[in-house]
């Protein structure tokens, strides 16, 4: 019963969900505020001037950037997850 191709794919799967509900956990360990204050502080840094326009439009291009960075990275993560599972499940089937 447990060396069945249906139980070893939804041990896989659980597996697979497990890792991805770690990855979001680790993800959330910087607060947005956190982050914030950091695309905040890389505005400062190049000298502008809280309450301007230009230091408001630099922290809303950093945290674009950010967004955009956070999302590749989230992409990049699914597809190692949908390989390792791949792989897992094609060794599974070439199992005795």
């Amino acid at each position: 019963m447990t060396n069945s191709p249906i139980y070893r794919f939804h041990a896989a799967k659980r597996i697979a969900l497990g890792i991805a509900a770690m990855s979001i956990v680790l993800a959330g360990c910087v607060s947005s505020e956190r982050r914030l204050a950091a695309d905040k502080d890389q505005c400062a840094d190049r000298g502008l001037t809280p309450s301007t326009t230009a230091y408001d439009e630099c922290v809303a291009d950093a945290t674009s950037r950010r967004h955009e960075a956070e999302a590749r990275q989230s992409v990049r993560m699914q597809q190692v997850q949908d390989q390792s599972m791949e792989n897992f499940m094609h060794s599974q089937s070439a199992a005795p």
